[in-house]
């Protein structure tokens, strides 16, 4: 195994990319989409490599990735009934120039080849069987899909491991399966990122279920670009038990852009005590008595009152990504507990992530108030079921209808 020590290699990169690869247990589910994709946007992924979709036909795969479409090239690999599937995601870098993609019947694996930066690129997205006889297979097959011309990724779920120290079971982990792997691993000159660079997270695993815990997911590189890997995290979510498995390859600068002209009103904040009572002294102001005429006191109240919005909006969500990051951080240092007293902190994880899924709830949420008046930005359309209910609870609520002229108001 190539071990590299960075404090002392400093390469300039040629190709920044930020690659992660995660399996979500499905992605059916509306909110689960909007999910990953906002932990996608969030985290800057370039490459992302997605698996057990368990999505089989063409319009629920197109409603998947339809939020993706406009910023990422996709190759989908359908899963068969309710197993397997897989989607690899590549972001439409300036430059960057698809040549090539495959993806297999069985839904196990998306390859994807482009150009990047004068370098030539193979993406290999993976799901591996969970029976060894099939994943010996499987990994056999894997080999014809790899090349030398290209620099090479192969990363996903492996559904094994390569040495003791990546899961907390005591059981053997040498099968017919993982000889074959890593006979892959040494004749293509790939290495493990998470052997060679750094984490950057307290969380060492990327699989926990009950009591065992697993290193199944993980990401290969080729050696010629492994110098060039500069981070790696493992990071947990809350809508699978599986982590997010992030690398870096290259430094990557990212700006941070905020326009105050598309600034929209949060319907949440009509909502806020604080804000409403900044509204009602805001127009108690008014006064027809004043040497300016009350349309132009009007329009001076609404600049101060969107700038005041401005204000306790920021504060608000402020607070939301403080409280946000605080449970992460919990959900964090208990995987590290759990990780040295298996099934003492099973309980206490549980809880903390279902309040991470609260925060995502109350975020969808806003997603279905406003698809009722127009359709909603890409990532935002919220599912029939939500819309119906909405309906129905819209038919159902009692309300008078005033006449003021042509229009109508509820």
């Amino acid at each position: 195994m190539l071990l590299v020590s960075f404090s002392f290699v400093k390469m300039a990169p040629a190709f920044p990319l930020k690659v992660a690869t995660i399996n979500v247990r499905g992605l059916a589910e509306k909110r689960k989409q909007s999910q990953l994709y906002r932990l996608v946007t969030e985290r800057y992924i370039d490459v992302l490599a997605v698996q057990e979709t368990k999505v089989d036909d063409d319009e629920a795969t197109s409603s998947m990735v339809q939020r993706f479409a406009s910023r990422f090239y996709v190759v989908v690999s359908h899963a068969v009934g309710t197993t397997a599937g897989c989607i690899l995601f590549v972001k439409k870098l300036p430059g960057l120039q698809v040549n090539a993609h495959f993806s297999c019947a069985a839904g196990r694996c998306a390859v994807l080849d482009f150009t990047l930066n004068n370098t030539e690129w193979r993406v290999v997205c993976v799901y591996a069987p969970n029976k060894v006889e099939e994943r010996a297979l499987f990994f056999h097959s894997l080999e014809q899909r790899l090349s030398e011309a290209r620099q090479l990724m192969l990363l996903g779920d492996f559904n094994c491991v390569l040495s003791a120290h990546d899961k907390t079971s005591s059981r053997g982990f040498r099968d017919q399966s993982t000889d074959v792997l890593t006979r892959i691993v040494e004749q293509w000159e790939l290495e493990d990122v998470a052997e060679c660079v750094k984490c950057d997270s307290a969380v060492k695993y990327t699989r926990y279920e009950g009591p065992s815990y697993a290193r199944l997911d993980r990401i290969y590189v080729s050696v010629d670009i492994l110098l060039q890997c500069t981070s790696y995290n493992v990071v947990p979510v809350s809508f699978s038990d599986h982590c997010l498995v992030q690398c870096s390859i290259g430094i990557t600068k990212r700006s941070h852009s905020f326009s105050w002209e598309t600034w929209k009103l949060n319907n949440r904040l009509l909502q806020d005590e604080q804000f409403n009572l900044t509204v009602k002294a805001e127009i108690a102001k008014l006064d027809p008595g004043k040497n300016l005429y009350i349309w132009q006191q009007w329009e001076l109240c609404k600049e101060t009152l969107k700038l005041k919005a401005i204000e306790r909006a920021t504060c608000i969500r402020q607070d939301e990504k403080r409280k946000e990051k605080e449970l992460k951080a919990i959900l964090e240092k208990l995987l590290k507990h759990e990780y040295r007293a298996p099934g003492k902190w099973i309980d206490d994880i549980r809880k903390v992530k279902q309040k991470i899924e609260q925060l995502d709830v109350e975020r969808y949420r806003g997603a279905i108030v406003r698809a009722r008046a127009e359709d909603t930005a890409a990532g935002e359309m919220p599912s029939k079921r939500a819309l119906c209910l909405e309906k129905a609870r819209a038919e159902n609520e009692p309300y008078t209808r005033n006449r003021m002229g042509r229009f109508c108001i509820n």
